[in-house]
């Protein structure tokens, strides 16, 4: 009620004050809204540190969301060592119980060989579960790896599908990506290859893509 106001006064230090006394009690959902305090600096200083101390609480309980936080914490050195032993860990503790996100996470680890041999096999079977649910970002992760023959032998028209798959979700690299292929006539048309590249890098630089924007002025001239 004090966090968003609702029906008295909005006052980040009291949602705080009773946030605390149910974290105190195990409540997970109010251990949640601790950490997110934390980590946003909202009425107290930012530190990631206490934010990944309450979302560790949570996570302890399986909470997949909260698994993944802590995953995301230790990737990013947010407050804390990079350490991407540790982000895989919590990742597969949500991606074992199906968590899309950290499915991907833990895909692009090993598609980086982040803290792991790089492994395109592995980070394919963690895009394909991620995208199995529709994650866009998993898969135009797939569409990538078609394209550029990682694990896979190449096959531009498995890379556009997968692209096109992401794209009409609006993902924007998907979308930056199609006018890439487009672009490059990688399709066979000439013609229809230039204005569908227009087309996709046109909805990228719509959802703020400087280099599709970079990409429409250099079609422009030519």
């Amino acid at each position: 009620m004090y966090r968003n106001g609702e029906g008295v006064p909005q006052d980040n230090a009291k949602a705080l004050k009773w946030f605390h006394k149910a974290a105190e009690q195990g409540v997970a959902a109010a251990q949640t809204c601790v950490g997110f305090i934390y980590q946003e600096g909202e009425c107290v200083p930012q530190d990631n540190v206490k934010a990944l101390k309450w979302f560790k609480k949570v996570a302890e309980q399986g909470d997949v969301t909260a698994q993944t936080y802590v995953g995301s914490i230790y990737q990013e050195g947010n407050g804390v060592p990079q350490d991407n032993v540790k982000a895989l860990k919590w990742f597969k503790k949500a991606a074992e119980q199906g968590h899309a996100a950290a499915q991907r996470y833990i895909g692009f680890i090993y598609h980086e060989g982040e803290g792991v041999p790089q492994d395109y096999m592995k980070a394919l079977a963690w895009f394909h579960e991620a995208a199995k649910q529709g994650d866009a970002a998993a898969q135009n992760g797939i569409g990538l790896m078609y394209q550029n023959g990682e694990g896979v032998v190449p096959d531009r028209e498995e890379a556009l599908r997968w692209y096109l798959k992401a794209a009409a979700q609006g993902d924007v690299d998907a979308e930056y990506n199609l006018g890439c292929m487009h672009k490059n006539n990688r399709l066979g048309d000439s013609r229809r290859d230039c204005a569908e590249a227009v087309r996709w890098f046109t909805k990228a630089a719509i959802q703020g893509d400087e280099v599709a924007r970079d990409e429409l002025s250099e079609l422009a001239v030519q």
